[in-house]
């Protein structure tokens, strides 16, 4: 059964071109699709990838456990990085070692783990395959799609015309990296008080380097789809479909809010 949109939302009927929807993970996992961080996470583990695991849970000890998360959730543990904990967790038992070699190698094993997080989702999602899926809803071609997926579901499956799509953080069909990302820049000075020696100084500086440069650019995307944000002058109906709705893309959100009708 394929439900028009506008028996789910009366105020939708004819106002194909009025309406934006806003596009989240549970679209993709109400059709099927496994593409929850649970599912992500035991894709990495079934694929020998428990070294890195370790060093993203060592970094974002919220992702450790046993609770299925949220993609929000995820982004919130990015979010909420400890650098002096980062740092006595990476450099336990190198302390009597430590040079710049040794700074430089934990440094280095830091940024290959926040460097592959994209790196693996990519190859995660591509061997979800969504041209096995079948249509829930009747979507309109002729509204607007905000997505915040990197599956191509809404082209794919659907046969919304790709200029009536933006993926805010890429997709899988770009060659362009898909972004992650938290909010949040932090600077080394704000718990040079807490640093117990000349060693985490230096530590501690370089490793807000390296988690500083993992802060999702929400303005600068907004600012290359300002062509997008500017046509929502038309938009009279919004619909939020499985977006959780983070802080973290409230920007996305305020922008919308500033572009289309009261």
């Amino acid at each position: 059964l394929i439900l028009p949109m506008d028996r789910i939302i009366p105020e939708l009927k004819g106002q194909g071109k009025k309406t934006l929807y806003v596009i989240g993970n549970g679209f993709d996992m109400y059709h099927g699709l496994k593409t929850s961080y649970r599912n992500f996470y035991e894709w990495l583990r079934a694929n020998n990838c428990g070294g890195f695991i370790s060093d993203m849970e060592a970094m974002f000890p919220t992702l450790s456990g046993s609770k299925p998360l949220l993609w929000k959730d995820f982004e919130e543990a990015m979010n909420n990085f400890d650098l002096i904990d980062i740092h006595r967790k990476f450099f336990q038992g190198t302390d009597e070692l430590y040079d710049d070699n040794t700074c430089q190698m934990v440094v280095e094993r830091i940024n290959y783990t926040l460097k592959h997080i994209p790196i693996f989702l990519r190859q995660w999602l591509k061997r979800i395959d969504v041209f096995d899926v079948k249509p829930q809803f009747e979507l309109d071609r002729d509204s607007m799609y905000l997505s915040f997926n990197y599956t191509m579901l809404l082209e794919h499956i659907y046969l919304i015309p790709e200029n009536r799509v933006i993926h805010i953080h890429n997709c899988l069909e770009s060659d362009a990296p898909l972004i992650t990302g938290h909010k949040t820049t932090r600077s080394k000075y704000t718990v040079e008080d807490q640093c117990e020696g000349f060693v985490e100084e230096q530590s501690t500086k370089l490793i807000a380097q390296e988690m500083n440069q993992q802060v999702k650019p929400v303005n600068k995307l907004i600012k290359l789809h300002k062509d997008f944000f500017d046509a929502l002058k038309d938009i009279s109906n919004v619909v939020i479909f499985g977006h959780s709705l983070s802080g973290i893309d409230m920007p996305y959100i305020e922008e919308i809010q500033k572009n289309i009708q009261d």
